[in-house]
């Protein structure tokens, strides 16, 4: 047993919205951000093991991430259940006794990051060869 907080997100598919977390800890600094489809928070929780389970109706866990999210602790990937029923998709972590940020973002798939994988390479060693090129010329 722990508070239910309501955060009120906004109209989707023509009505208001609402994500509840329920948590031992000290919730903060909630915020959704659509453009870069990330919802993040705060919790602070000082003694024993933390949890959170967050309750996001389906159709914002469609539009933000096609049902294919990760969670981060702190920045860092953080292993989460999750089950989904007709109406809402149900997320519950936990962590140790700390201050720590959450966040809610797409998942990339193996194929998206193999497809980006040579775009990026190429650029790097673009800058590798231009910054080269000008420590020759300063020479």
């Amino acid at each position: 047993m722990a508070p239910i907080n309501i955060f009120e997100v906004g109209v989707w598919n023509e009505a208001v919205r609402s994500i509840d977390i329920i948590s031992n800890s000290t919730l903060s600094d909630f915020k959704i951000d659509v453009a870069q489809k990330k919802i993040s928070f705060n919790v602070s929780n000082m003694e024993g093991q933390g949890f959170c389970r967050i309750i996001i109706p389906n159709i914002i866990v469609e539009n933000l991430w096609q049902h294919n999210y990760t969670i981060l602790l702190n920045g860092v990937p953080h292993s989460f259940i999750n089950w989904t029923d007709e109406t809402n998709t149900y997320i519950y972590i936990n962590y140790t006794p700390a201050e720590h940020q959450i966040t809610i973002i797409p998942e990339y798939s193996s194929p998206t990051i193999m497809l980006l994988l040579p775009a990026i390479l190429v650029v790097t060693l673009s800058i590798k060869r231009k910054l080269q090129r000008r420590n020759i010329k300063r020479s």
